[in-house]
């Protein structure tokens, strides 16, 4: 492990304890934990944005399991790390929004070890793209009323269309080194493919879609 990898290792862990305290003290202050949930994607994306500048990308994927820690503490019958799972488990689905973000990171880290374009267009638009379009859900203006997904909207998907079409641009050109217009139509695919994959994959599993949706097209073009 070369000495900068060791210090994004070691930053990463740092950020991840800050949060955690953050999220007892603001849950304990009377944020809602819904609000506490939403915000960690995008948070990370600060450590998803130097995953170019990782020497050895392997690393990524165990980083992921650091992310999960928390997670996993969270489980332990101890007053803290309940008030913790509480603090985090504030829609209708309790805590599972907070493993399927780690599990969807989790396939982006593995894919960023194969392509790195790939799997750093999917994380990007997972921290942004997705977390975006579920704070524009929250408005409910324009419902959709989707068989699966009834709380999502026509301006959710217009964002996570035009966010995931702008991340995924940027990732194949710094890594493909070609004009970024060039990349414009398989990053329009890419968004499209995601919306689907968002608007057909049921309830909290949605995100997972949006990952598989990017992915197969990225992959085919």
């Amino acid at each position: 492990m070369s000495s900068q990898d060791l210090w994004i290792t070691i930053s990463l862990s740092i950020f991840i304890i800050q949060y955690v305290i953050m999220s007892l003290m603001l849950f304990k202050r009377g944020v809602a934990s819904e609000y506490l949930v939403t915000c960690a994607s995008p948070i990370l994306c600060i450590w998803v944005i130097v995953w170019p500048i990782y020497h050895q990308s392997t690393l990524i994927p165990y980083s992921i399991a650091l992310i999960a820690l928390p997670l996993v503490a969270a489980q332990w019958p101890y007053p803290l790390t309940q008030q913790l799972k509480r603090s985090w488990s504030g829609s209708e689905f309790g805590f599972l929004p907070m493993i399927t973000m780690v599990l969807n990171l989790g396939m982006a880290a593995i894919l960023f070890t194969i392509e790195p374009a790939f799997g750093f267009a999917i994380a990007l638009s997972l921290c942004l793209g997705v977390s975006a379009a579920n704070l524009v859900d929250k408005l409910k203006r324009t419902p959709l009323l989707l068989p699966f997904n009834p709380h999502q909207t026509l301006w959710g998907h217009l964002v996570l269309i035009l966010l995931t079409t702008i991340l995924c641009s940027w990732s194949l050109h710094i890594y493909f080194s070609v004009p970024q217009f060039m990349t414009w139509p398989v990053a329009g695919l890419a968004a499209l493919a995601a919306s689907l994959g968002r608007a057909i994959i049921p309830n909290i599993w949605s995100s997972t879609g949006v990952v598989f949706g990017i992915a197969v097209v990225l992959w085919l073009f």
